[in-house]
This record gives structure tokens, sequence and C-alpha cells, in this order.
């Protein structure tokens, strides 16, 4: 990790605090983001269909149906980051 190819550091004053803590909420609002747009895509007529129904056919929601994703789209998020 040291001195490799991530940018993976050990000491907060190498960039700074301020660095550190915003580098916090700007994946927060990295991932909210991504995951709100990708949602919106998958509510798409064409891609609905074939990929995000089986997200939706748990009635009532719960927490296990959160988890219920087409390979395609749990492969989708998954690569995204989320």
């Amino acid at each position: 990790l040291r001195g490799g190819y991530t940018q993976l550091y050990y000491d907060v004053n190498e960039y700074g605090m301020v660095y550190f803590l915003l580098s916090f909420f700007l994946l927060f609002h990295f991932i909210e983001c991504f995951a709100y747009w990708i949602h919106r895509f998958w509510h798409l007529k064409f891609v609905y269909a074939r990929f995000h129904k089986m997200h939706h056919r748990y009635q009532p929601p719960t927490p296990f149906s959160a988890l219920a994703f087409h390979p395609v789209e749990w492969f989708v998020y998954v690569v995204g980051g989320q």
C-alpha cells in the first residue's frame, strides 16, 4: 500500500485535516447521488421490465426486499461504488 497504486495514506497531516474531513463528505455525496440516479435509470420502461421489476415485486417492502436485485442490477451497484 505504501508507494503502491492507491491513494491510501497513513498520516492525516500529509494532506491536512480539512482534506481528510472533506473527503468523507464528498464520498458520501457521490454514493448518494449515484444511488439516486441509478435507481431512476432502473425505472425506465425498458430497463424496469427486464431488470428492476424483481426489486418491486415484494409487498409490503421489507429490509430483505431492499436486497432483492437482478444480477445485472447488482453488478452495476457493486461496480459503481454502492
